[in-house]
């Protein structure tokens, strides 16, 4: 499996001391300084349901990468998922192996097809296959 070499977060909300860039090697990653990061961040982020945006990129060694944001809550998670398992249920969805209860018959073969014909499928089944995802806690 292609390790991890970098996670760049990009805080894009909250507090203007705290927005910016971070980058992580795979020494920090490892370390578990992205989940430090997001829950040091965390403890600045709306309390009452609202979020701040996280953008994203992870890359692994063979050239596979993956942008996206993270809707940081108080205390450092997307909804209950800390950044790996957030991370890890994306590529699940968008690589169409996990449907949301909530997506009728309809809906769902629209998503797939959207997701086909837009090669994001492809990108995601080929990370969840050749690359680790971990679930750091």
């Amino acid at each position: 499996m292609n390790k991890i070499v970098k996670v760049m977060l990009n805080r894009a909300e909250g507090p203007s001391a705290l927005c910016g860039k971070k980058e992580f090697d795979e020494q920090a990653i490892r370390n578990g300084e992205v989940l430090k990061t997001l829950q040091t961040w965390g403890m600045t982020a709306p309390k009452n349901g609202g979020y701040d945006k996280v953008d994203f990129e992870v890359e692994w060694e063979g050239g596979h990468s993956y942008c996206g944001r993270f809707d940081m809550k108080f205390g450092g998670t997307d909804g209950h998922a800390n950044f790996w398992a957030s991370l890890f249920n994306r590529l699940e969805f968008y690589s169409c192996r996990r449907r949301p209860s909530h997506f009728k018959d309809n809906h769902w073969s629209h998503f797939v097809k959207q997701a086909e014909d837009s090669g994001s499928k492809a990108v995601c089944e080929a990370i969840l296959n050749e690359c680790e995802v971990p679930q750091f806690s």
